[in-house]
């Protein structure tokens, strides 16, 4: 029950409406990072238990983040939800509508929580035909060897493995999975191997795979096509053939008054 006095309720509503966000952004955050489980059981076995002392750490140090946040309006309704908050009231409003636990999708990809949205062969950025590379035919023989004999040839021995393995984010409705993956085939950015070339999950028994999502490109309506391949890489050791500089390091150069340095760069459509 609210309590009496204009400023107390003020506070009272303030706090509830704080917590209230502070709940569901964790929630939202944690299915997220979870890889987006698809039934109660999967949920359950990835994310933390409610009283797991690391959640309500978490918790408490969002809080005062979100009661700031809430502060100018009273945490009670208001009419021109300026400074943002109108905006955060809609992905809240989406998460609550999003369904965890079973397989309906949304059939408009903006209509998902912005950051990992639902994919398939008809909303994704994919050229006919990719341009491919092949190393191998250019390196010397002990590094051409590890490229051939991939993804073997750069599994870390088991007990270096990371004890929670993370859980890729797939956002590809079974019912389109097929399609997109024949896309995938035809235009030559994927291709098969047998599982027993592939690491196996020591906990669940299962295939380490990956997971596929779309995010947003400005001003059109199809997506870019990402590969979360966080499980495998957390498995994989790091090939240090060749140490690149980083765009930051520029700076660093020093040009005579008569030299001058000039980059180019081009937002392609597609580009894997």
């Amino acid at each position: 029950m609210a309590p009496a006095g204009s400023r107390r309720r003020q506070r009272w509503c303030n706090e509830r409406r704080a917590k209230r966000w502070v709940n569901e952004l964790f929630t939202s955050y944690s299915y997220l990072s979870a890889g987006c489980p698809k039934t109660t059981s999967e949920a359950q076995a990835r994310l933390p238990r409610s009283h797991d002392p690391r959640v309500t750490r978490l918790a408490l140090e969002l809080l005062p983040e979100v009661r700031r946040f809430c502060r100018s309006s009273g945490g009670c309704p208001s009419p021109s939800l300026d400074g943002g908050r109108e905006r955060v009231i809609s992905l809240l409003e989406e998460v609550a509508k999003e369904e965890y636990h079973g397989t309906r999708v949304e059939a408009d990809p903006s209509a998902v929580v912005p950051g990992a949205l639902w994919v398939d062969e008809r909303n994704a950025a994919l050229p006919e035909i990719a341009g491919g590379l092949r190393p191998a035919r250019i390196l010397p023989n002990e590094e051409a060897g590890v490229i051939r004999d991939m993804p073997r040839s750069v599994l870390l021995p088991q007990r270096d493995w990371p004890a929670d393995l993370p859980v890729a984010c797939n956002r590809v409705h079974p019912r389109r999975r097929k399609a997109l993956y024949r896309r995938l085939l035809a235009a030559g950015l994927a291709v098969l191997l047998p599982a027993s070339k592939l690491p196996v999950d020591p906990v669940a028994g299962r295939v380490l795979v990956g997971g596929l999502f779309g995010v947003p490109k400005k001003g059109k309506a199809e997506v870019r096509l990402i590969l979360d391949r966080r499980p495998q890489n957390s498995v994989n050791r790091r090939l240090r053939w060749a140490t690149l500089p980083q765009p930051c390091q520029l700076r660093h150069i020093i040009l005579d008054r008569t030299e001058g340095l000039r980059g180019d760069g081009d937002d392609l459509r597609v580009y894997f």
